[in-house]
């Protein structure tokens, strides 16, 4: 927070459209969220994943080649957060 003009330690909230997001293996990146797979939807050649993750719905597009299931890592770039105090 003190990046964005609060004083360190200081609450603030973040926005992210969900075309930002999308699913990735590798969970050690710090901008990754772990989400848990709660129903998918057959596009035809992708699915479309809806994720439980602190108490939020997100929704992710992916190419998977199957569906996604369990426990997955979210990761998106930090420079599309909205960030408001």
């Amino acid at each position: 927070p003190s990046r964005i003009g609060g004083p360190a330690g200081s609450a603030a909230q973040a926005a992210l459209c969900s075309e930002g997001i999308a699913m990735t293996a590798n969970v050690n990146r710090c901008d990754t969220l772990e989400g848990t797979v709660e129903t998918t939807e057959v596009l035809g050649d992708a699915y479309r994943v809806h994720c439980a993750w602190s108490d939020r719905q997100v929704v992710v597009k992916t190419d998977a080649n199957g569906p996604p299931s369990g426990t997955v890592s979210l990761s998106y770039d930090p420079l599309d957060l909205q960030v408001f105090q």
